[in-house]
């Protein structure tokens, strides 16, 4: 599931470059290239502001590291894998 995560990750920032690319050229004609670049800027910088206000972390962060502490999280997914296989299994029979 991570690699899928990541896949779909890098292709919204290949999607977003292209769409950019494309729409710098009108739009700098149009509106002007400063004007573009202080508004990606402004975009750029609207993340930051949510993250200003949340907390450090929150209860399930603080709480993710101690449950797999030394541990490979692919290892334990494989483990709960064979375990939900095992239960149903047991179930059928």
């Amino acid at each position: 599931y991570r690699a899928t995560a990541h896949g779909i990750s890098a292709a919204a920032g290949k999607a977003g470059a292209i769409v950019s690319a494309l729409a710098f050229n009108t739009l700098s004609k149009k509106i002007g290239t400063p004007a573009i670049l202080w508004s990606e800027r402004c975009v750029i910088l609207l993340p930051f502001l949510p993250l200003t206000h949340l907390p450090a972390q929150s209860s399930l962060v603080a709480a993710s590291p101690a449950l797999v502490k030394g541990r490979d999280p692919d290892l334990i997914l494989a483990e709960e894998i064979r375990e939900a296989r095992a239960k149903a299994a047991s179930q059928k029979s």
